[in-house]
């Protein structure tokens, strides 16, 4: 129909008479010109080629065909066999330099201007119509039915809401909050004091949690889209007439007009049964009614839509790839298998081994093909009996609501259990296919002409079309999405299109963001693979990060991302050291690294893109200058995160080795990988509204003294109590020997209560990225002047003193458990420590992390000895944070004991 539509009935009845998708190009082959710009999508494994001579960044390349067609004699060149994703610059100024180009690509814009007898003016005004018909019944109707059957796993969702009843209820939802507004909030919380509070006139809304009037202030600076042709009445009945076809039009009140509230309801958990003992209350009693009723709506709106519909089925989404590594080495999840059993049905034979090896081999189809179905409408009849059917098609009220309970039963065991499923009508699936075909047919006729491909990008609305399929995009299926995918790459050769879907992207950025760290959704199948193709452009970067905060959204869903992680834990059991007492317990809310944010690297979308972002011109300083206290906020969030504790002599080996430290260390490479990127420019240039490094070394000063403030609650001192052995006591105090007295220390120095059982964490990303910006101010044009005056500036208040005293702790803490765990101190605890600690101290990774501590230890030493020279109470005055640091680290290496120092001469003569 759309063909005849396009070309005329006669040339469509030889196209379908061909049966060949090779014909419809070759109506363009006599008039047609080259394409301006390849725009060829790589599937996996292509061969790929870059030369460095060429290409403006890193992420620009050339299929083999273009190359094999271009001259690069000489250059510096290399290739690679491609992921799928992604696609061919040649042709692109932009992205590659024109002699690079080959013989058929680059022509300019006369391709685009080109007019011919068979790509008429007639033709291009019937294309946009159609063009903009179907992207009207794409949004309206697919999205509409995508984002209706879609059920993400509750697991994530439940673990978020637990986290959050932990947290003050002064807390605020990053993703409720303005990006410009939320980094003005963390300025306010890590500066610490009104004095520094940022005056913004949503500021005080955004305190009280009045998060409405932060939209209604907000200005849009997206113009709609100038009017478009108007659709011939052929095509809109065209695209329309597939629905008439399979179902009846329902009313406003149908099953796919649901609420969002009534899925909402459906992923929380349950108020207490109507006949339990917590249902005392009357509001309780209340809330549990008003909740089960509406479940059963939302039950027989879904057998409703089955029964007029053709049916219900139940689809099994894959995950991230690391969601199945096991799968091809030891075991998946037991409770993931046996969710999956229980559905199939085959949950009394789930111990056989021919049932689990069959069963892994489906799941790994799901993983291959992106969705699976694993129940139908004959299941449902088998489950629930011929008659319940009967009644069901015959629209029995009771029994249409049990077959909708029941298909919502079976969600609910997948996605508690990290399942992503939906559940679809018979009529949706064909509307999919039927969707999946259109797609592919608008990816050929855009590939014929420069004409077309010009025509079509300006009839897709960014505001109208773009918007609304990006939000939906992680909840397409896979074919559908490869196609949509397929067809934007295409059309990115127009630059109009290319901005208005930037602008598309950074809008939804914040939803997209958040639903992916739900645990939706794959990212080699999502729009995030399409960033690549504007955020290394200048011209696309500059133009976001000034009317679309670009920058604030990216550090704010980098924040919202890691935080749907956190989780409250029991830090330690302190041991009773008094006749009569009980232990008590110390809680931390810290990221939980078994979680899939962290296990799936979930936020790794958010890191490429501020890495991709931060390769722009100027783009480094001015993130760190509108994004720098979101980001510190961050990395507070990570802060010991993957607590380790010391099994002694008398525990047993551990049983299992823990895991969790993988996805620990993999978020705090990500993050480390992005500090030096963040400082990678000069204060060259004295603007007001920029900051330089000295300013952001008092930030980052400010969130870790801060951070320490409440750290420091969670150590306590158990002094010497008899009932304790000697690896369970911790003082506040460590002597000195009578050698450091002598020259001038005090008896004791104030320090952590460390005992040796004391839980510590690797991963310290606030200290590591303030260790960064203290060497980064040293590499400035004035170097160490600048560090000696910032240093003696933040020794000058006395309660500085205590503050570079704690922050010396971290480190070596850190420093000091590794060298334990390599000598051999550890082996209780797993050989997962060793790997752990390779991770740590050796290259690549010891740079952002080993190397880091380091060099806060030295800049930590310095500064004490600055404060101490200033005091002027000693005969060596600049030794007194040597003294420190050599002290702290013969206790915590626990050999002051070893070497004699407790038993240390009186006098230095007998010495």
């Amino acid at each position: 129909q759309l063909t005849g539509i396009l070309f005329g009935e006669a040339e469509a009845a030889n196209i379908v008479a061909s049966s060949s998708k090779d014909y419809m190009t070759q109506l363009f082959a006599k008039a047609s010109t080259p394409r301006r710009v390849c725009q060829h999508p790589f599937r996996k494994n292509d061969i790929v080629w870059v030369c460095r001579t060429c290409q403006s960044d890193e992420t620009c390349v050339l299929c083999h065909k273009c190359w094999t067609r271009s001259n690069h004699d000489g250059h510096d060149v290399a290739f690679y066999h491609a992921q799928a994703g992604g696609c061919c610059d040649c042709g692109d100024p932009d992205a590659w330099d024109p002699r690079g180009f080959c013989d058929v690509h680059g022509g300019g814009d006369k391709n685009i201007n080109n007019t011919n007898s068979s790509v008429d003016t007639a033709m291009l005004s019937r294309t946009r119509g159609i063009v903009t018909a179907i992207m009207d019944w794409f949004t309206q109707v697919i999205v509409k039915d995508v984002e209706t059957s879609f059920y993400p796993t509750t697991a994530t969702a439940i673990h978020a809401n637990v986290s959050s009843n932990n947290v003050s209820s002064s807390a605020l939802d990053e993703s409720s909050v303005p990006p410009d507004v939320l980094e003005d909030l963390n300025r306010s919380l890590i500066m610490g004091s009104t004095n520094h509070r940022p005056q913004h006139p949503l500021l005080d809304a955004a305190m009280s949690g009045d998060t409405r009037s932060f939209y209604s202030s907000l200005s849009n600076p997206m113009s709609s889209n100038p009017s478009v042709d108007i659709v011939e009445n052929a095509a809109e009945e065209a695209i329309s007439s597939y629905d008439d076809e399979i179902m009846q039009e329902e009313d406003d009140d149908g099953f796919f007009h649901r609420t969002d509230n009534v899925q909402q309801s459906l992923q929380q958990q349950p108020p207490p049964s109507i006949l339990s003992v917590q249902a005392e209350s009357r509001l309780t009693r209340e809330a549990s009614k008003a909740h089960y009723k509406e479940i059963d709506r939302a039950a027989h709106e879904l057998g409703e839509a089955g029964r007029t519909q053709g049916g219900l089925y139940l689809i099994l989404f894959s995950q991230d790839a690391s969601f199945y590594t096991d799968m091809q080495g030891s075991a998946i999840s037991e409770s993931c298998i046996s969710a999956v059993l229980d559905v199939l049905g085959a949950g009394a034979a789930r111990n056989s081994a021919s049932i689990s090896s069959s069963l892994r081999k489906v799941l790994l189809l799901c993983k291959n093909f992106g969705e699976l179905s694993i129940l139908g409408t004959s299941e449902i009849l088998s489950a629930l009996g011929i008659d319940t059917g009967m009644c069901w098609r015959d629209g029995d009220v009771v029994k249409t609501t049990l077959v909708g309970k029941w298909i919502l039963d079976q969600k609910l065991k997948l996605t508690s259990t990290l399942w992503n499923v939906a559940i679809k009508t018979h009529a949706q699936l064909l509307r999919e296919q039927r969707a999946s075909a259109i797609i592919s047919w608008l990816g050929l006729l855009t590939r014929a002409s420069d004409n077309l491909c010009q025509t079509m990008a300006e009839a897709i609305s960014g505001r109208h079309h773009l918007v609304a399929i990006l939000n939906g995009d992680l909840m397409l299926s896979r074919h559908l999405t490869k196609r949509w995918h397929a067809l934007l790459l295409t059309l990115l050769a127009v630059p109009r299109f290319k901005m208005e879907l930037a602008e598309a992207y950074c809008e939804t950025y914040g939803k997209v963001t958040k639903d992916y760290a739900r645990g939706i959704g794959v990212s080699e199948a999502s729009s995030f693979t399409l960033s690549v193709q504007f955020l290394n452009r200048q011209t696309y970067v500059r133009e976001l990060a000034a009317n679309w905060v670009l920058l604030q959204r990216l550090s704010a869903a980098l924040l919202s991302t890691l935080k749907v992680a956190l989780c409250r834990q029991v830090r330690k059991v302190i041991p009773a050291i008094a006749d009569g007492q009980q232990p008590s317990v110390v809680h931390e809310e810290v990221l939980d690294p078994n979680q899939p944010v962290l296990m799936q690297r979930r936020y790794n979308p958010c890191i490429s893109d501020i890495k991709c972002v931060l390769n722009v011109q100027g783009m480094p300083r001015l993130f760190a200058s509108v994004s720098l206290f979101t980001f510190l906020q961050t990395l507070k969030v990570a802060q010991g995160m993957d607590k380790q504790v010391w099994r002694c002599w008398s525990m047993d080996h551990v049983d299992n080795d823990p895991r969790g430290w993988v996805g620990a260390f993999n978020c705090s490479i990500s993050l480390g990988c992005i500090f030096e990127r963040i400082l990678s420019w000069q204060d060259d240039t004295a603007d007001p509204k920029l900051l330089t490094c000295a300013e952001i070394c008092d930030a980052t000063w400010c969130a870790v003294a801060k951070w320490q403030q409440g750290e420091i609650s969670n150590y306590q001192s158990t002094g010497n109590s008899p009932k304790l052995q000697a690896h369970e006591c911790s003082s506040a105090a460590l002597p000195y020997s009578t050698v450091h007295y002598l020259y001038g220390t005090s008896t004791a120095q104030p320090a952590f209560p460390v005992s040796q059982i004391e839980p510590w964490s690797f991963h310290y990303p606030l200290h590591r990225f303030f260790s960064v910006c203290l060497r980064e101010l040293c590499r400035r044009t004035t170097g160490s002047r600048d560090l000696a005056s910032w240093l003696t500036k933040k020794t000058a208040i006395p309660d500085d003193e205590g503050i570079w005293r704690t922050l010396l702790e971290f480190p070596v803490l850190a420093l000091s458990r590794a060298a334990q765990i390599r000598s051999n101190l550890w082996r209780r605890n797993g050989s997962g420590m060793q790997d752990q600690v390779l991770n740590y101290a050796e290259p690549p990774f010891c740079r952002s992390l080993r190397d880091a501590d380091f060099a806060l230890v030295q800049f930590a030493t310095v500064a004490l000895n600055i404060s101490c020279e200033s005091k002027c109470n000693s005969n060596h005055p600049s030794s007194g944070g040597t003294a420190s640091l050599i002290n702290l680290l013969l206790h915590r290496f626990g050999v002051f004991d070893f070497v004699g120092f407790s038993k240390a001469p009186h006098f230095y003569r007998e010495k």
